[in-house]
C-alpha cells in the first residue's frame, strides 16, 4: 500500500525532467485530455494548462533569444580583445625605433614586457588599454600621427562591447527568473489535472492514467509519473 503523503509530492517538480520534455508532456496531455472531454469534464484543465504552458513557452523563446544575445555579446567582446593584442604587437616595433637607445622610456610603455599584453583577459584588458594610451599620449610627439586615435578607438569599443555583454547577462538572469517561474505553475496545474482526473475517472483509472504519458517526461525506461489509486 502506497504511503498518503505520496500523493502530496508532485511528480511533475522532478528536476530531472527537462523543459523541453516538460513543454511535449504537457501538449500531449491537452491532446489527450481534449479527446477525452465528454460533456466538457475537463474543458477547465484543458484551458488552465493551455494557459501555463503558453506563458511557460513563451519565457522559453525569450530565454533563447537572450542566450544567443549573449553568445553574441562575449564573441564581440573576445574579438575586440585580440585586435587591442594584435594592435599592441604591430605598433611594439613602430615605439622601439621611436624612441630607440632609451629603454627607460620604452620601459614605460611595456613595463612588463610584451607578454603582458599578449596575455591580456577580458579581466585586466581595460586597466591595460588606459595605462597604455596614458603612455602613448605623453609621448605622443614622438609618435607616427594618429597612433593616441587608434588605441582610443579600439579602448572606446572595448568598453562598449562590455557593457552590451554585461546588461545582456542580466537580461538572461531575469528571463530565467521569469521561466523558473511559469515552470513552477505549469507543473502545479498539471498536478491538479493528476488528482482531479484520477477523481474523475474513479470508476475507470486506466482511463486518466491514459492521458498522463509518462514516457515523454522520463523516456521510456525512466522513472513513472504515480497515478493515486481510485479503487
Amino acid at each position: 500500500m502506497e504511503k498518503f503523503n505520496a500523493f502530496f509530492v508532485n511528480p511533475f517538480e522532478d528536476l530531472r525532467i527537462t523543459d523541453l520534455r516538460l513543454k511535449n508532456f504537457t501538449d500531449d496531455h491537452i491532446q489527450k485530455m481534449t479527446a477525452a472531454n465528454t460533456g466538457t469534464r475537463f474543458t477547465a484543465f484543458i484551458a488552465a494548462t493551455q494557459t501555463a504552458l503558453g506563458a511557460f513557452v513563451l519565457t522559453l523563446i525569450g530565454e533563447e533569444s537572450h542566450v544567443a544575445a549573449r553568445k553574441s555579446r562575449t564573441e564581440n567582446v573576445t574579438t575586440i580583445l585580440n585586435q587591442f593584442k594584435k594592435l599592441v604587437r604591430t605598433k611594439e616595433p613602430v615605439i622601439r625605433v621611436a624612441f630607440e637607445n632609451q629603454p627607460t622610456i620604452i620601459t614605460e610603455f611595456f613595463p612588463n614586457g610584451l607578454t603582458e599584453y599578449s596575455h591580456a583577459s577580458v579581466g585586466n584588458a581595460n586597466i591595460l588599454m588606459e595605462r597604455l594610451i596614458g603612455v602613448i599620449t605623453a609621448r605622443a610627439a614622438a609618435l607616427p600621427t594618429g597612433f593616441v586615435t587608434q588605441f582610443s578607438d579600439i579602448k572606446t569599443q572595448f568598453i562598449t562591447a562590455r557593457t552590451e555583454q554585461q546588461d545582456e547577462k542580466g537580461h538572461v538572469s531575469n528571463v530565467k527568473a521569469i521561466s523558473s517561474a511559469e515552470r513552477t505553475n505549469l507543473v502545479k496545474q498539471l498536478y491538479k489535472n493528476l488528482i482531479n482526473i484520477a477523481v474523475i475517472c474513479i470508476s475507470n483509472p486506466a482511463e486518466g492514467a491514459g492521458m498522463f504519458d509518462e514516457s515523454l517526461l522520463y523516456g521510456r525506461h525512466g522513472k513513472k509519473v504515480v497515478v493515486p489509486p481510485t479503487a
